[in-house]
């Protein structure tokens, strides 16, 4: 599950444009906007590209694109039940 909000932040906090983005990403402008509107799946490169271009840290990364997993994983290691 992605977190749209703050991926849409960290675009807007880059000050890349979505034409700058979609062409890095090898995408179409309209492509990009679908994903950003949850109406189509990231691809893992895609994903991996946005966040070298967003200079994103791990957990960031874990926070945006991966937000079910990040929550899990944090409740699994403070050792509580799922």
């Amino acid at each position: 599950m992605v977190d749209y909000d703050a991926l849409d932040k960290r675009i807007k906090k880059s000050r890349y444009t979505q034409k700058y983005l979609a062409t890095r990403l090898c995408i179409s402008v309209d492509a990009l906007k679908g994903k950003l509107l949850g109406q189509t799946d990231f691809k893992l490169g895609e994903v991996a590209n946005l966040a070298r271009l967003l200079n994103l840290s791990d957990q960031e990364l874990l926070r945006i694109f991966f937000k079910k997993v990040h929550v899990d994983f944090d409740i699994y290691q403070k050792g509580e039940t799922l």
